[in-house]
């Protein structure tokens, strides 16, 4: 399903993923990772989307990572909304990488062999997998990665308990709930790892090959995200 153009007359004040030039915020390290915010509309659209999704017809637990017992994969119909939404998001994470994150050598750029220069030249985007997670209480995401290109998670349900919960944590890690993105070594002096306590309409974008994980909480609450994968195909 390929990221195409999309119009709608209303005030886009309020659904800023239409924005065409949306905001963002991004992260001083190695990978390109960019945080959007989205409307509450498209997270309530999305979650009542996959109220209609049920374990015995559209199960993603095979495909994922994560110890989460609800996991669902949405519908052609449903990725198609979602790609109308949120299309100009992705745009936005792809320009700012060509722009800021990759300028590719000069010499090599004009080199005929080199066609592919650099990871934000992708001709077109097609997202492969859009999945619903309904987490509980004491599930989580061990570290993985994703297949594909681009990854990205938008939290549309994030109960105040988690948040609260996390806040009485004491030790040296980033506690319950957080969500964590991990590159490189470990070197002193270099930011390795970014955490971060969601909450709704928080949209991250990422290279798929980043190694990323959920920790579990204990609140008897249930927080809801929406995951995917796209790939990139080049001009050559």
């Amino acid at each position: 399903m390929t990221i195409q153009s999309y119009r709608r007359e209303q005030d886009i004040e309020d659904h800023p993923e239409l924005q065409d030039d949306p905001a963002f915020n991004f992260y001083y390290w190695g990978p390109l990772l960019m945080k959007f915010k989205v409307s509450d509309y498209l997270c309530d659209e999305m979650m009542k989307r996959g109220e209609s999704l049920t374990i015995e017809k559209n199960d993603a637990r095979h495909t994922l990572a994560a110890d989460i017992k609800k996991e669902l994969q949405f519908t052609p119909d449903d990725k198609q909304f979602f790609v109308e939404r949120t299309n100009k998001v992705f745009a936005r994470y792809m320009r700012y990488g060509r722009e800021n994150w990759f300028k590719p050598n000069e010499n090599r750029a004009k080199n005929p062999s080199n066609k592919k220069v650099g990871h934000f030249d992708a001709k077109s985007i097609t997202l492969n997998g859009l999945w619903i997670n309904y987490m509980k209480a004491g599930e989580y995401n061990p570290p993985h990665e994703h297949d594909g290109d681009l990854s990205f998670v938008m939290f549309t349900q994030v109960p105040e308990e988690i948040a609260i919960e996390n806040k009485s944590n004491i030790t040296t890690s980033a506690g319950p709930g957080m969500l964590n993105f991990l590159y490189g070594e470990g070197v002193p002096g270099y930011a390795g790892r970014q955490s971060f306590m969601p909450v709704k309409g928080d949209f991250y974008i990422f290279p798929a090959k980043l190694l990323h994980f959920v920790a579990p909480f204990k609140s008897d609450v249930t927080r809801i995200s929406i995951a995917g994968n796209l790939e990139f195909a080049y001009t050559w």
